[in-house]
């Protein structure tokens, strides 16, 4: 099973034509496809149309170093929001404006793109064309000039594309690293176009249009290697100062360190004797405070015998006082008893000599009537 692979290009168009026109073009071309036209006949019902320019997905690879990303063409807000992405701050396109009609990407209308959808303002449109070497090379050598401005005068990271990214663009980078001198192995075109090659695999740069323009270029490259070696030597100087500067700042970050150690180590030192006084502190606070809680038992101790005694005290003196007070009530029982017998006994006696005078009484009534009555009698016979 194959792997659908969409291409960027814009929709095709074709017009069919009259079938009475149809000379059998296609089996005169031995294919069943129709090549680089947009004037197409139906052939047993099929329309088969081929086209070599064919574009995989949008890609930004970012070089190494040299403040340059290289991919294809720009065409949707995607594609811009990518190159913003890898941090690249400018854009020079190199496809000629028969590339941008024929892929319908207005360059006007990308510039304000860029505009509108990143921070990217510096979009330069500086078309070369391929089709004729000599044409090439100039153009790749004033592009060179252009993307040198936009690095080195502008400081801007610059994203480079052709239509593809395959062949042109490659190619001016690698005019410019060499004419440029932007590059460690500025002077060998082998090795820049492996470097090239590592961070773009689908780089293939026209080579012979490098060698040409590095010929043509040769008083160029003369300056510019100075410029280089005198770029170098100060770089190699700012490496060593920033060297040096790094070997003082690792020297005083050492010291500091070792200072701030020492003082960790007597603040720990402090610490720890902190630690031992507060311990010798607490262990005398707790044996003090044992011997008090020792004396504040016994303390505790002698009250509660002390309490305790006072107690059977009081409990001994309460059941005396409470056997005299029984003693004392059966005391005043028993004589009050025998009062009560005695005041019987004198009730009993007044009681019956009372009787006594009761009965005398009677008697002396009976006799104080029968005197009466005798009297009486005596008057009746008087």
């Amino acid at each position: 099973m194959g792997i659908k692979i969409w291409e960027r290009e814009p929709k095709r168009q074709i017009e069919i034509q009259d079938p009475s026109r149809y000379k059998g073009q296609l089996g005169a071309s031995n294919t069943p496809n129709w090549f680089t036209t947009d004037r197409v006949f139906v052939v047993n019902g099929y329309i088969n149309k081929a086209d070599g320019n064919f574009l995989v997905p949008f890609e930004v690879f970012p070089l190494p170093k040299i403040f340059i990303a290289i991919g294809g063409y720009v065409a949707t807000d995607n594609d811009i929001m990518r190159i913003a992405e890898k941090q690249c701050t400018a854009v020079l396109d190199i496809q000629t404006p028969n590339q941008h009609r024929m892929r319908e990407t207005n360059f006007d209308r990308l510039q304000k793109m860029f505009i509108n959808r990143s921070n990217i303002t510096n979009v330069v449109n500086y078309p070369v064309d391929d089709v004729f070497l000599d044409d090439y090379v100039e153009a790749l050598i004033g592009a060179a000039k252009q993307l040198d401005k936009m690095i080195n005068e502008q400081g801007e990271e610059v994203f480079v594309n052709c239509t593809t990214g395959i062949s042109r663009a490659p190619t001016l980078i690698l005019v410019y690293l060499s004419i440029y001198c932007r590059h460690k192995q500025w002077n060998n075109l082998d090795a820049l176009a492996n470097y090239l090659k590592d961070a773009f695999p689908n780089s293939q740069p026209n080579l012979m249009a490098v060698k040409l323009c590095i010929e043509r270029c040769k008083s160029l490259q003369a300056q510019n290697k100075i410029r280089f070696e005198k770029d170098q030597k100060n770089k190699k100087a700012a490496k060593e100062e920033a060297e040096r500067r790094k070997q003082l700042k690792i020297a005083q970050d050492e010291a500091e360190r070792l200072r701030l150690k020492r003082l960790a180590e007597q603040e720990a030192e402090n610490i720890r004797r902190q630690r031992l006084e507060y311990e010798q502190k607490e262990r005398d606070l707790r044996a003090q405070g044992l011997a008090e809680e020792d004396a504040l038992k016994e303390k505790l101790r002698k009250a509660r015998e002390n309490y305790e005694r006072d107690l059977a005290l009081r409990d001994a003196e309460e059941a005396e006082r409470q056997r005299k007070l029984r003693a004392a009530s059966e005391e005043a029982f028993r004589k009050a008893e025998a009062d009560r017998k005695q005041l019987d006994a004198e009730i009993l006696a007044e009681r019956t000599r009372l009787q006594k005078l009761i009965a005398e009484a009677g008697k002396e009534e009976q006799k104080v009537k029968k005197e009466k009555a005798n009297m009486e009698e005596y008057e009746r016979e008087r």
